[in-house]
């Protein structure tokens, strides 16, 4: 049911065979491997290698919960705990603040809790009907600081003038900015090739991966692409290469005869 309801589902799409993701973290979710995968295995995270954690405990109750790196990534009622104490741990799971749902999370849980068995009933599938998911708290103000200003700008839309870019003697333009979520977001435009805004640019990502890799000091990058489909990449910065991953959908198969 885990892998069924929960890994496919929700953390399939970063975590399948040959992704970015998966060579940076080892862990490959799908069918025929995730058990052996998590199941007390050492994560790369350095960090939680130090700290004694596996993917997965076996150990059962809320000692192999303490000890399941998995359950760290994923618990996003315990999200501020994670963030403030445990930043080298990575971004929380599912990314982009897709947080699981209550129900399941509270299945994770008690399947660890159980011992994390790799067959038999455990846990009750009524848990997954709970469809609420925790939602981050507002943004609280910090106290006014005693020398300068302190300024808080909201979210706030771009609104692309396509006349005056399509004057521009170049390509396109691409913009691009940090983000809680992902290593860094972007949006691209192209209207001198009839374009207004490209959906997802694989091109534009061997731009930005770079740049973005020596701004974070690390080579394996999530981003994502802010149009309004969107789409998420996984990208690694191989010296003069970038090899970018994602999920994709055939529309067209073809021979060509040189």
């Amino acid at each position: 049911i885990i892998q069924e309801e929960i890994l496919i589902s929700s953390c399939l799409n970063c975590h399948a065979s040959e992704t970015a993701i998966t060579k940076q973290s080892g862990l490959d979710l799908t069918n025929d491997e995730a058990y052996s995968e998590m199941l007390n295995v050492v994560p790369k995270n350095i960090a939680a290698k130090e700290d004694g954690l596996v993917i997965v405990s076996n150990e059962g109750g809320m000692k192999g919960l303490a000890k399941s790196f998995l359950w760290e990534k994923i618990n996003a009622y315990d999200r501020e705990h994670y963030l403030s104490d445990h930043p080298e741990y990575g971004q929380m799971m599912p990314p982009g603040e897709n947080f699981l749902s209550d129900g399941q999370l509270q299945f994770v849980r008690a399947w660890i809790e159980a011992g994390a068995p790799e067959t038999g009933v455990v846990v009750d599938e009524k848990l997954l009907l709970d469809s609420n998911r925790y939602s981050p708290p507002e943004f609280s103000p910090l106290n006014p600081p005693e020398k300068g200003i302190q300024l808080h700008i909201k979210p706030f839309e771009i609104k692309p003038n396509f006349e005056l870019l399509s004057q521009l003697d170049k390509r396109g333009a691409i913009i691009s900015a940090r983000s809680e979520n992902y290593d860094f977001v972007s949006r691209c435009f192209f209207p001198n090739y009839g374009i207004d805004e490209d959906p997802v640019t694989g091109s534009a990502h061997t731009l930005l991966a770079p740049y973005w890799s020596l701004e974070l000091n690390k080579k394996d990058l999530i981003a994502k692409q802010l149009s309004k489909r969107g789409g998420i990449l996984h990208l690694t910065v191989n010296d003069d290469r970038v090899n970018i991953g994602g999920r994709t959908s055939v529309f067209l198969k073809g021979e060509i005869i040189l």
